[in-house]
């Protein structure tokens, strides 16, 4: 956390898994999670950064079931009955938001990492849910809100639809995406960067214009393929710089609300967050 302060890269996700918050689904969440959580804060908040809770489940909850595990889509029955429900996961945001909702360092609430494969249960309802369980505490922090079908940016509106669906008198919420770079947009990466470039010449150009996401967006995560060993110029790990400065202002300059915590530095390759004049689709 230190090394990516110091770098400018000041605003972190921080992913934790439902199950070991909350054990026990609408019952209190664990001590010593929740003091793990706090922990990490309180490193990011010494290092001046700020942190988004990320709820990392890809809409699903693991529970045992005749001794073994199995991943429970939200709102989606098992055999007769709901084992989760859209209910539970309320449940779960109005504790977080009744511990974090005064804490500066958290900047943003990151309500589901990627749902996929919700079936029958619909996510639009379920993220409705969690919105309002956190505006129920009188939080107003950013909410960041996920879409079915991993999030991913290239197919948003296909699988989510063309329109924004969170209803939220505060404003404060916006629509995370996760932009893959990579020749089908699925985040695999199984070429390395001059692989990707051989198949796509124009693979920079299309980093800035290949999601067709505008507006209010978060692009969540966002990965690139790694230079190649033969790549003049670079070692393996480190991407073109522009690319990574596109992805982050997209990433941290197009939210509703007030503007991302902003980077320093002037090193090579560190990344400047700035307020875009264009959406991230462009």
């Amino acid at each position: 956390m230190a090394y990516f302060c110091d770098q400018g890269l000041r605003l972190l996700r921080l992913p934790f898994r439902w199950e070991r918050i909350q054990p026990r689904l609408g019952e209190a969440l664990d001590d010593a999670e929740l003091r793990r959580l706090k922990t990490t804060v309180e490193w990011v908040r010494k290092h001046h950064g700020k942190v988004i809770l990320d709820v990392h489940n890809y809409g699903r909850y693991c529970i045992r079931r005749h001794g073994k595990k199995q991943e429970c889509v939200i709102d989606q029955k098992m055999g007769k009955a709901v084992v989760v429900s859209r209910h539970h996961f309320a449940d779960l945001w109005r504790r977080l938001s009744q511990v974090f909702r005064e804490e500066p360092t958290v900047y943003a609430y990151g309500l589901m990492n990627e749902p996929h494969d919700m079936g029958t249960s619909d996510w639009r309802v379920i993220s409705q849910a969690a919105v309002d369980a956190v505006r129920g505490e009188k939080d107003h922090k950013l909410i960041l809100v996920a879409g079915d079908g991993w999030s991913n940016a290239h197919r948003f509106p296909e699988v989510n639809g063309a329109r924004a669906w969170i209803k939220d008198a505060t404003g404060q919420v916006a629509y995370e995406a996760h932009c893959y770079f990579d020749h089908n947009n699925s985040g695999k990466y199984d070429l390395d960067y001059d692989e990707e470039l051989t198949r796509d010449a124009k693979l920079e150009e299309a980093v800035f214009s290949r999601s067709p996401l505008s507006g209010d967006c978060f692009a969540g995560n966002g990965n690139l393929p790694t230079a190649g060993p033969t790549q003049s110029g670079t070692s393996p790990g480190y991407c073109n710089t522009e690319i990574l400065r596109h992805v982050a202002r997209c990433a941290l300059g197009n939210m509703t609300g007030s503007d991302p915590p902003a980077a320093t530095g002037a090193r090579d390759g560190a990344v400047t967050f700035r307020k875009p004049r264009r959406s991230c689709s462009s």
